[in-house]
C-alpha cells in the first residue's frame, strides 16, 4: 500500500544568520532560531571545515574554528530539528596559516628526531611541507590542519646555531615566530667505528664517541638494526646483522637525536683466485681459495652447473681458505648376463 505524509517549510521555524564576527579563530554568530543546546548546533566552513560550538543562545552561537586549511571559507549553520540557516547575506571567514609554537625548542645538530608544529591552517600532509634552516624536515604528517610533526634534518653548524622553522601550505607560507636552536655542545659524535671491514655474516662492532649518554640507543647499519649490547657515555658496541657485500652507513640514534658524522662500514666477500685449479677426481686435492670475507660460515663447493662437489674447509682467514676436495669420480657399475665355464654367472 501507499501512504501519504505532509510536510511543512515554516519561516517561523528556520534559523536565520545576520551576523558574523571573527576575532583570531573565534567567531561570534547572531541571528534566530540556534538552540541553546551547544552540541544541537553545527557552524560548517567551507565544505568540510569545522568550527566547535563552545556557547549557544537562540541569538547568538560562539564557536572555535578548529578544523580546515588556510583560506576564505563560507559560514553555514545547521540546527538539529530545523535544518541550515537562512542568511541575509553570504557570511565568509579567512584562516590564516599562522605557527603558534613548536616544540622541542631545541636539539641536536644530528637530527633523526620529532618536530612538532602546532598552529592553524594546515593543509593536507601530501601538500604541506616544512623546511628548517633551509633543509626539508621529512615525512610531514598534518593532524586537524593544526599540528604538523615532521623528521628534523641534520645540520653541519659546528655551533649553537638558531634557525628559521618555515611552513608551506598549499600555495601559503609562514615562518615561526620562534626559531629552532640545534644545541652542537650536547649532539653526540662518533669518532671511530671498529672493525670498518667485515665479512657478510657481521660480527661485533665498537663504536666510540662521545655523549652517548645512558638512555635508549638504537645502532643501523644502513636501515638495519645493529643488537646492542653495551653502552657508556663513550663507547657503544653492538653485533652486527648479515648483510650482503656493500658500503653502508652507520647511525646511531640517542635520545638527543643522531650522533656525527655518519661513519661507514663495508661488508666484502669476493673470490680472486683459486689455486691450483686442476684436481684428482677422486678428491684429496688441496685448494686454496685467495679473496676477502672468508670467515666459520663459508662453505665451499665446486659445480658444472648440474653436479656440486664439496671442498671440505681445513683451514680459513678472511683472505684464504684452504680446503680438500672431495671425489667428483662417477660410479661404475660393470655387469655381465654371461656364463663362464669355470666361474659360473658374470
Amino acid at each position: 500500500g501507499t501512504g501519504t505524509c505532509d510536510f511543512q517549510w515554516l519561516s517561523s521555524q528556520t534559523p536565520t544568520v545576520s551576523a558574523v564576527s571573527q576575532n583570531s579563530m573565534t567567531l561570534t554568530i547572531t541571528g534566530t532560531g540556534f538552540s541553546t543546546t551547544t552540541n544541537a548546533n553545527k557552524v560548517i566552513i567551507g565544505t568540510s571545515g569545522s568550527c566547535t560550538v563552545t556557547s549557544a543562545t537562540t541569538t547568538q552561537i560562539i564557536c572555535t574554528i578548529s578544523a580546515a586549511p588556510s583560506g576564505t571559507y563560507n559560514v553555514q549553520v545547521n540546527v538539529d530539528g530545523k535544518g541550515l540557516a537562512s542568511a541575509i547575506s553570504s557570511f565568509s571567514v579567512t584562516i590564516p596559516l599562522q605557527v603558534t609554537s613548536i616544540s622541542p625548542l631545541q636539539g641536536g645538530a644530528g637530527g633523526g628526531y620529532t618536530l612538532n608544529i602546532t598552529g592553524t591552517g594546515f593543509s593536507s600532509s601530501s601538500s604541506s611541507s616544512v623546511t628548517i634552516d633551509g633543509n626539508l624536515c621529512t615525512s610531514p604528517v598534518v593532524s586537524d590542519f593544526s599540528l604538523i610533526s615532521c623528521t628534523v634534518p641534520l645540520t653541519t653548524a659546528l655551533s649553537n646555531t638558531q634557525v628559521d622553522v618555515i611552513v608551506t601550505s598549499g600555495s601559503n607560507t609562514t615562518t615561526s615566530l620562534t626559531q629552532f636552536t640545534y644545541d652542537v655542545t650536547n649532539t653526540p659524535s662518533l669518532t671511530s667505528a671498529s672493525p670498518n671491514v667485515v665479512t657478510m655474516s657481521g660480527g661485533q662492532l665498537t663504536l666510540t664517541g662521545t655523549s652517548f649518554g645512558s638512555g635508549a640507543i638504537s645502532v643501523f647499519i644502513g636501515t638495519t638494526t645493529a643488537i646492542v649490547r653495551s653502552i657508556t657515555s663513550t663507547q657503544i658496541i653492538a653485533a652486527l646483522p648479515s648483510l650482503a657485500p656493500g658500503l653502508y652507513q652507520i647511525k646511531v640514534s640517542t635520545a638527543n637525536g643522531y650522533a656525527r658524522p655518519a661513519l661507514q662500514i663495508e661488508y666484502r666477500f669476493y673470490v680472486q683466485t683459486i689455486s691450483p685449479q686442476i684436481g684428482s677426481l677422486y678428491g684429496g686435492s688441496d685448494v686454496y681459495v685467495q679473496g676477502e670475507g672468508f670467515d666459520n660460515t663459508t662453505i665451499v663447493s665446486f659445480t658444472d652447473g648440474s653436479n656440486d662437489v664439496s671442498c671440505d674447509v681445513v683451514s680459513y682467514q678472511s683472505n684464504q681458505i684452504y680446503c680438500q676436495t672431495k671425489n667428483a669420480a662417477p660410479h661404475v657399475i660393470i655387469s655381465s648376463n654371461g656364463v663362464h665355464p669355470t666361474y659360473g654367472s658374470g
